[in-house]
């Protein structure tokens, strides 16, 4: 329920960063001044907040594993959680003596990726989920992981508008328009890391003080 919320939350931020990238596609592809056209014909249109519905559908097309799997490029073992020993050891916020002491299980035992998630979610970020840091950080996570989807999307979408360029009655798509979205695929995947990262250890430093 807690992320159901925060997803809901994040809704309007995320179709902004779809949408946005949607526009920009279009500036490179046409110009600024057709792009200024379609949007007054479509704001005229009222399907402003169609656009929005459509970008949040985009946005929840793909299952949250194959999500994970994009923002962290794993196959297995691809929550943060799963690391959450090496990401709370390396954080100079939290003391190695105290984590070892208040979860030994984790910290002072070989315990393998595949348990750490479920050990980190039970007894460290369930105790403190809703305090304001790692809640913030859960919802910049959900965010940036979800918009990651949606661009990858947009990108398979270009490719596959490459792929039938030649029988449609318009040309393909820009070059620009694949760096363009690698670039933005690169910077939201790393925001998504780094929030997911932060998730992690601000539960572990919320509730080693709890």
């Amino acid at each position: 329920m807690a992320e159901k919320n925060l997803k809901d939350s994040n809704k309007a931020n995320l179709a902004g960063i779809l949408v946005g990238t949607i526009v920009v596609m279009a500036l490179i592809q046409v110009g600024l001044k057709e792009v200024n056209d379609a949007y007054s014909a479509i704001k005229d249109l009222g399907l402003v907040a169609g656009l929005t519905i459509v970008a949040n559908i985009l946005a929840s097309l793909l299952p949250a594993d194959f999500k994970h799997k994009l923002v962290f490029l794993r196959f297995s073992d691809v929550l943060p959680g799963h690391r959450s020993k090496e990401l709370c050891l390396a954080d100079p916020r939290l003391d190695d003596e105290a984590l070892t002491k208040q979860w030994p299980e984790l910290f002072s035992e070989d315990m393998p990726p595949s348990k750490q998630n479920s050990f980190w979610y039970g007894k460290i970020y369930s105790p403190v989920k809703d305090t304001n840091e790692v809640k913030q950080a859960h919802k910049s996570f959900l965010l940036y992981r979800d918009a990651l989807s949606g661009i990858f999307l947009l990108l398979l979408s270009v490719v596959a508008w490459q792929l039938t360029a030649p029988d449609l009655p318009i040309e393909g798509p820009s070059p620009w328009i694949y760096l363009f979205l690698l670039f933005t695929s690169f910077l939201v995947m790393f925001s998504a890391q780094n929030a997911g990262k932060r998730m992690v250890v601000n539960a572990a430093a919320k509730a080693i003080n709890s």
